[in-house]
């Protein structure tokens, strides 16, 4: 399996400026280029997902948006309950162009901070709504996402997650 890095969903969510994206289908020809060279050599290929959230830099976005408040940068904002569902739509979208692209699956990227791992981290999420005050809860997000990728891209689309535990 070749999993090919970091891609961000939204335009926004990036980690820096020049960071691959699959938010537009303008990416899907670029992206099939990659996934028809990794499945010509035998292997299974993945498109890794990706939003940085609280962690997108000033180059990307003027503020950074999570499930709260970063107490140590005041331009971040936490996400409205309207926001969370474009930010679902944009993951589930992503993962339908990649299907398009000819991947194989997408694997969510829920570690080293970045948003999902915010989402799932009582450090970042310290929201008392649908999306938090629970592990139920901050997973919640996570968990819309897969069913809402299961139902666009069928059963035998790959789904994988990368847990960052901290």
């Amino acid at each position: 399996i070749i999993i090919t890095e970091a891609t961000a969903v939204c335009k926004d969510g990036r980690l820096a400026p020049f960071q691959l994206g699959i938010w537009s289908d303008d990416h899907i020809p670029g992206m099939l280029k990659i996934s028809s060279i990794v499945k010509s050599s035998g292997a299974i290929s993945l498109l890794q997902l990706h939003h940085a959230g609280l962690m997108s830099p000033g180059t990307v976005c003027e503020f950074p948006k999570g499930p709260s408040v970063n107490e140590q940068n005041p331009k971040s904002k936490a996400l409205a309950a309207k926001e969370i569902e474009e930010i679902k739509d944009a993951f589930v979208g992503a993962a339908v162009r990649a299907k398009k692209a000819g991947y194989d699956g997408v694997e969510l990227h829920g570690a080293h901070g970045y948003l999902l791992n915010q989402f799932a981290s009582s450090f970042f999420n310290r929201r008392e709504d649908e999306y938090g005050g629970s592990l139920e809860k901050n997973l919640k997000l996570t968990f819309e996402i897969i069913a809402g990728i299961m139902a666009e891209c069928g059963h035998d689309f790959i789904i994988g997650y990368r847990l960052g535990a901290n």
